[in-house]
């Protein structure tokens, strides 16, 4: 990790097993609990090395995550004095359901990576449920290629500003286009049109709804951080 605020470095340890590390970055302030400001200000360059006896594990795409996680924790622990636990309670959320006139959902062209990126470069997959996600042809605009609808929801958590849990009931995989910005001509004094919110694109183009609910929500509370002792 280079220039890197040590939260980013916490948020890889600490991830929950049911978690995603999309969701973390996009709702850092409420998924994560008791960190001080140097915690995400203060920046620092971490360059680790694999031991020879886990060299044969690391390169096995199955434990490297795993692995990872394992050496981030204790790495946390022995140099900040990091002590963490988790707590679940019923938080705000918007669940997404189908609107009233039915979803207005393209199914994939292909759900294989490969196929997907020879047509699309610039996508890159979305952790989680699967799918990857690449730059619109306007700007601010996003588009998913062969997504489930939780990969949907985990995308909309950022501009929603709360977790987004699927309720749709929908089980295909789906190329979905979201303009979430269309900003139109400056105002006579100046000021821009922001572009509809997050819940006038997903009922206009998506033939969804976002709806504000409560739901189990998991929280990493940090105990004890101390700043990273001298090399």
């Amino acid at each position: 990790m280079t220039n890197c605020p040590l939260i980013m470095a916490l948020i890889a340890a600490y991830v929950p097993a049911n978690g995603n590390e999309l969701e973390f970055f996009a709702l850092m302030n409420s998924r994560i609990m008791g960190a001080p400001d140097w915690l995400m200000s203060d920046r620092y360059d971490i360059d680790a090395r694999i031991g020879e006896s886990d060299r044969a594990a690391w390169q096995q795409p199955a434990t490297r995550k795993a692995m990872l996680r394992t050496m981030l924790q204790t790495l946390l622990a022995e140099r900040c004095r990091l002590a963490v636990h988790r707590e679940t309670k019923d938080k705000p959320v918007f669940t997404l359901v189908v609107g009233k006139d039915g979803p207005k959902l393209k199914a994939a062209e292909s759900t294989v990576q490969a196929a997907i990126l020879a047509k699309h470069p610039r996508a890159v997959p979305v952790p989680g449920d699967g799918g990857l996600i690449g730059p619109g042809q306007t700007p601010g605009s996003v588009e998913l290629y062969g997504v489930p609808m939780g990969t949907l929801a985990l995308v909309l958590t950022q501009p929603a500003g709360l977790p987004v849990v699927d309720k749709t009931g929908l089980t295909g995989k789906y190329d979905v286009k979201l303009e979430m910005i269309e900003q139109g001509p400056p105002a006579a004094d100046g000021t821009l049109d922001p572009g509809p919110s997050v819940f006038t694109v997903v009922q206009g183009q998506l033939g969804l709804k976002l709806e504000p609910a409560k739901d189990k929500v998991e929280t990493l509370v940090i105990d004890h951080v101390e700043r990273p002792s001298e090399n």
